[in-house]
């Protein structure tokens, strides 16, 4: 098992790197793109460090791509930490965070709701901002929220159902149990974090409601028509896709049923051949017993001449004595 526990701390450490390198690379990308305010066609030829991990590169905060490569980290440490321990007997503490600090769900949270906000704010460091289309709004949201999204998945799916149960499960089973429940005093601690927590997350949302006033000062009253006239388009068009949708829907049906028709008669003229190949195998024998009858007569005929021969070379004989 201390084989087992090791080949995991290595995959937890190669994934580590990786999410390293994407971070970096988004990162490096980011900065280039956003504080040099590159125009959209520059900004999508424009490549990052690692070219193949410009996938990853998604996030204008790049906290999707920091928030699994430190949880990662700490997740290889731990198991480090267990090797140690079943290897030399070094004395590790394993709480209820483990192998997490405390207060590691919260930061990570708080970290992803400041990912999207900074997000909001590089909106309004986009180019041409007096011809801002409808896209690049929707493309800027889009990316903003890709920090929440990743943070939330990290601690709610990976964090909280696999990661620390598993590693908690491995350390009870070689260090001991965890540590007893929570006291009154680190309770007061951990709702103390959240109000501060809390707060900060109110100043970040006071200052990106700062930052969105100043945008929509930024943004001309042709631009919000412009806006406006295309969600109105979208709008109206929708009838006319359901419409088609439906006409689609019944001339699939139509298609169906006619299908249905035609495998019904590939069925019926199955059989009608069936029978026919049948009729055809018996007329075949039929053939072939008249046939060999007929070879039979002629083989008859031939020994009749034969005989007729004889008893004429006979007559023959006696008729010149």
């Amino acid at each position: 098992m201390r084989f087992s526990n090791a080949v995991l701390g290595i995959v937890c450490g190669l994934m580590s790197f990786f999410c390293g390198m994407a971070w970096l690379n988004n990162v490096y990308l980011s900065w280039i793109k956003r504080i040099w305010r590159m125009d959209q066609e520059i900004a999508a030829q424009t490549t990052g460090l690692f070219p193949f991990l410009d996938v990853f590169a998604i996030d204008h905060s790049t906290v999707s791509t920091f928030i699994p490569f430190f949880g990662l980290a700490w997740a290889a440490w731990g198991f480090y930490r267990i090797y140690r321990h079943t290897e030399k007997k070094v004395k590790i503490d394993v709480g209820k965070e483990f192998p997490f600090f405390s207060g590691y769900n919260e930061w990570m949270v708080s970290l992803g709701l400041m990912g999207t906000v900074w997000g909001l704010i590089m909106i309004g460091y986009l180019p041409n901002l007096e011809h801002l289309k409808i896209t690049d709004l929707i493309g800027a949201l889009r990316t903003a929220l890709f920090s929440t999204l990743a943070a939330l998945v990290w601690v709610y799916i990976f964090v909280l159902r696999i990661i620390r149960p598993g590693m908690q499960f491995l350390a009870e089973k070689y260090v001991g149990p965890a540590e007893p429940s929570p006291t009154v005093a680190s309770l007061q601690t951990a709702i103390e974090t959240f109000a501060a927590n809390l707060e900060r997350l109110n100043s970040v949302i006071a200052e990106s409601t700062h930052v969105v006033d100043e945008f929509r000062k930024k943004a001309t009253v042709e631009n919000m028509e412009k806006v406006e006239t295309l969600i109105t388009t979208c709008i109206e068009t929708l009838p006319n896709i359901k419409e088609s949708c439906d006409q689609q829907t019944e001339t699939l049906k139509e298609a169906r049923t006619l299908l249905d028709e035609q495998l019904a008669v590939s069925r019926q003229n199955s059989s009608q051949l069936e029978s026919i190949a049948k009729s055809q195998a018996d007329r075949g024998q039929n053939l072939a017993a008249i046939k060999d009858s007929l070879n039979q007569r002629d083989d008859r005929d031939a020994k009749n001449r034969e005989r007729l021969g004889k008893i004429v070379d006979v007559f023959k004989k006696y008729s010149e004595e």
